[in-house]
């Protein structure tokens, strides 16, 4: 039997407090890497996602700027101009585009560079914003909450919301329970395989 993501998270030593330095654990960073994989821009992930590369970068919800200062190191001008056709598009334009690419191989190394120097910083101060109090919360926990976000984002509205307001008002009583249990109901939104 496997073991669940959130049992190894939440385990151990995951409920003890931090230091006030957000942070996440090398563990949460590893789950994060595991669960997105690695994406190539040719293989579009489907729903309303945009064209995808590396650890789930999504060409859809960033900026051109952006894009190409995360990536320059990485790819070839020439991949750099042409996956920028793909930025702002998302469903089925993003799917229509996605088989021009397939020249383009993301390498593992570039992925792990891009998501932990820019990526997870930047999804980091989101995850501080929208949940105050994070920092105060175990490197473990605080990767949980960070995970989550990175795949449902961190808006507050809307019913489908709901876990999201509940790890908020969990974070704000530093509840480590309260937390892992709104993080499991948030299942129910990938039963249906709605976006969420």
């Amino acid at each position: 039997m496997e073991d669940d993501p959130l049992d190894i998270v939440f385990g151990g030593t995951s409920r003890r407090s931090a230091p006030a330095t957000p942070r996440i654990s090398a563990a949460a960073v590893n789950l994060i890497k595991q669960e997105e994989g690695l994406d190539q821009p040719a293989s579009w992930p489907g729903l309303n996602s945009g064209i995808s590369l590396g650890r789930g970068y999504d060409l859809g919800s960033v900026s051109e700027e952006q894009f190409r200062s995360d990536w320059q190191k990485y790819l070839p001008k020439q991949h750099l101009d042409r996956l920028a056709q793909a930025i702002g598009l998302s469903g089925a334009d993003a799917e229509a585009l996605a088989p021009s690419f397939k020249d383009i191989k993301v390498e593992r190394h570039a992925a792990d560079q891009v998501f932990e120097q820019s990526t997870l910083p930047d999804y980091l101060k989101q995850a501080q914003e929208a949940f105050p109090g994070m920092e105060k919360l175990s490197p473990d926990v605080q990767g949980a909450i960070l995970s989550n976000g990175y795949n449902r984002g961190f808006s507050m509205r809307g019913p489908r919301r709901k876990e999201i307001r509940d790890i908020r008002d969990a974070v704000a009583r530093g509840d480590v329970p309260a937390i892992s249990t709104a993080l499991r109901s948030s299942a129910r939104l990938w039963a249906d395989s709605a976006p969420g």
